[in-house]
């Protein structure tokens, strides 16, 4: 409590509520001329009142309650709520969190703003109770202080560092102790398998009898050995903890972040609950940098789509679409683009949510529309910025699209993606959003579709005769495949069994010459936007795949999986 700023007021409370009576000012005034202090510590000096007494009238005046620190137990989800800078900054302690209210101590009453400004900078629903400031500050240095092992509801050590990142180390190093608690030992080893095992996403999910673990690996989940169900909430709430996301939450989703190091490579993953029928079915996605962060030439494209390619993003403005589903692969080759552009020379600045990764020298901006920070009105400003390239994430809506198309006209080269199923169909999907087909046609420079196919295993490749049903879903005839090898993965330890090992790129490239242009110019269909682009020599994207499977890249078996929907 600011003692010297606000003794009038604290003296006037003190003497209404009885602490303080006139007759004691007077010995207060002399003790104040004698030792230079001021009023409300020559009460306390004077053993007229204690500042626990005072905290606790003052409080009572402006209709808060107290509380007292030496005696609360904070639980580690409850501690996550405010960030430690903040905590020494407003002098404010968490102490609980019910039903989405966060209760938090301070130490000054007479602050009438401070919980208000509290909830605007936080976005929470704030109840205040009073403390002594120095309570306060040791409960501080107890609960966020680096070597304080925490415990969460559940009793399990978090021996975590500050940020709440876990370490893991490889197989020869034991990192946690006999003494730690099996659920962290599980969850660490999940991770860490997951890893290993080149899984993009762990899915940890509720049923009504078990509680199934899966991972994602090359596109393709797999099922692993699942804990007991006894385990479940045992296991969600480590990783709720872990991913600083509230533990008392268990009927909203949330989404959270975990930063951790395996075989000493910095992994980020992004962790989002969603409340199910038997409980919260959890996704981590690892996000590994050393994926993102490839060449060009490592994208797997077909020699002649590199060569394209690389010429249109040195172009000088325009508008260059990457296509696909979810999972395509669509972010790798944008921030394969981006590193290769990225020079002293070349100012790039990237709208995206979420951001995978920062990346150096390049201004990265990330969406929050809760605060109604989006895509249009954050590309804008970054005109205004003088960039060269613009990277955008995903085009949405009618008016991130009319900014993308102007800025292609105003000198920028500004790459982004649709989810679209192919090429052709990006131009009638912008169309349908609203845009002129005039701008379409002037803007786009090329369209890029792609998929991602899972590449056979070298350990355990093997040659063998396709069948008659493979050759006619291929779109090919018994005399293409003359003189041509089939190949499969048999399985074999190296791949986990499954005969695949990675993933490569498949696509298709529409470059938007004179000839396109005019069909955009007449709102034509996709269909005829695709048949005129393969008479000008594009190659779909079912026919590039099957280059891979005559050059024994991946099977007939894998193409026909991903390219189903061309069927």
């Amino acid at each position: 409590m600011n003692y010297i700023e606000n003794q009038e007021v604290i003296k006037n409370i003190l003497i209404e509520t009885g602490v303080i009576q006139e007759k004691d000012l007077e010995e207060a005034q002399e003790y104040i001329r004698k030792n230079n202090a001021n009023l409300i510590t020559a009460f306390v000096k004077l053993g007229k009142t204690t500042d626990k007494e005072i905290t606790q009238n003052v409080a009572e005046y402006f209709g808060y309650q107290t509380a007292d620190l030496s005696t609360v137990k904070i639980s580690h989800s409850v501690i996550t709520q405010i960030d430690e800078k903040i905590a020494k900054k407003y002098k404010i302690m968490p102490i609980s969190q019910e039903d989405g209210v966060l209760t938090i101590a301070f130490s000054d009453p007479l602050d009438i703003n401070l919980i208000d400004n509290l909830r605007l900078l936080l976005k929470k629903d704030i109840e205040g109770v009073v403390a002594s400031e120095g309570s306060i500050l040791n409960a501080i240095k107890t609960y966020y202080d680096q070597s304080a092992e925490l415990t969460d509801e559940n009793g399990f050590v978090s021996s975590e560092d500050q940020e709440g990142n876990v370490e893991f180390l490889d197989e020869g190093t034991e990192r946690a102790s006999s003494d730690d608690a099996p659920v962290i030992k599980l969850v660490s080893l999940m991770i860490s398998d997951a890893f290993r095992m080149r899984a993009s996403d762990i899915h940890l999910e509720p049923l009504e009898k078990n509680f199934r673990v899966r991972y994602r690996i090359d596109g393709v989940l797999h099922e692993m050995q699942s804990p007991s169900k006894d385990l479940q909430s045992a296991v969600l709430q480590r990783v709720k903890l872990m991913a600083n996301m509230s533990l008392a939450e268990k009927r909203l989703p949330q989404d959270g972040k975990i930063k951790i190091k395996i075989i000493n490579k910095d992994i980020d993953i992004r962790v989002s609950s969603l409340p199910s029928t038997h409980g919260e079915s959890i996704v981590m996605r690892i996000l590994d940098k050393s994926n993102l962060l490839v060449g060009l030439s490592q994208l797997g494209f077909a020699g002649d789509i590199e060569k394209k390619w690389n010429e249109l993003i040195n172009l000088p403005n325009g508008v260059l679409l990457i296509t696909g589903p979810t999972g395509s692969g669509k972010t790798t080759t944008l921030y394969g683009c981006l590193n290769f552009l990225n020079k002293p020379e070349t100012k790039i600045i990237t709208v995206e949510d979420p951001i995978e990764y920062q990346l150096t020298g390049i201004n990265q901006v990330q969406v929050r529309e809760d605060i109604g920070l989006v895509f249009s009105s954050i590309l804008r400003t970054c005109l205004r910025q003088a960039p060269n390239i613009i990277m955008v994430g995903e085009i949405r809506d009618l008016e991130t699209a009319k900014i993308c198309m102007n800025a292609a006209f105003t000198g920028h080269l500004v790459f982004s993606t649709l989810h679209t199923n192919d090429a052709p169909s990006a131009v009638t999907r912008l169309i349908d959003q609203g845009i002129k087909p005039f701008l379409v046609a002037s803007a786009i420079r090329a369209i890029l579709a792609q998929r991602l196919v899972r590449k056979i295993c070298v350990e355990c490749k093997e040659s063998y005769d396709p069948t008659n049903e493979e050759i006619r879903l291929l779109d090919l005839k018994k005399n293409d495949i003359s003189g041509k090898k089939f190949f499969y993965g048999k399985g074999c330890p190296k791949c986990q069994n499954t005969g695949y090992k990675g993933r490569i790129a498949i696509a298709e490239l529409i470059i938007v010459d004179e000839h396109i242009q005019e069909l955009i110019y007449r709102n034509a269909s996709s269909m005829e936007i695709k048949k005129l682009a393969v008479e000008r020599g594009m190659r779909v994207l079912k026919k590039d795949a099957v280059l891979k499977v005559f050059s024994g890249e991946t099977t007939a078996e894998e193409v026909i999986r991903v390219t189903k929907s061309d069927i």
